[in-house]
């Protein structure tokens, strides 16, 4: 079941609906794995939604934090898990 609803969430992410798949995310009726929150990642950086991104890479960090893979994800200004301006 989970996986239809990350298909959908990949889907609207893929065409720049971020806010719906982020609601979509928050009202599911099971809990988000990480996969689900990664899927949202590539097209909020894609879009410039740094906002979404954050909320997305935090959430992938409390699941899986051993994940060193997003503590290295960087863009112009914004770092996934960092307090620091840049």
């Amino acid at each position: 079941m989970i996986e239809h609803y990350g298909c959908m969430v990949d889907l609207l992410g893929r065409a720049g609906y971020l806010e719906e798949a982020l609601e979509l995310i928050q009202w599911l009726p099971i809990n988000p794995d990480a996969v689900i929150w990664r899927s949202l990642l590539s097209p909020c950086f894609g879009r410039g939604n740094l906002e979404i991104a954050e909320t997305a890479g935090k959430k992938v960090l409390e699941l899986e934090p051993d994940d060193d893979g997003l503590h290295s994800i960087e863009r112009p200004g914004f770092i996934v898990g960092s307090t620091e301006d840049h």
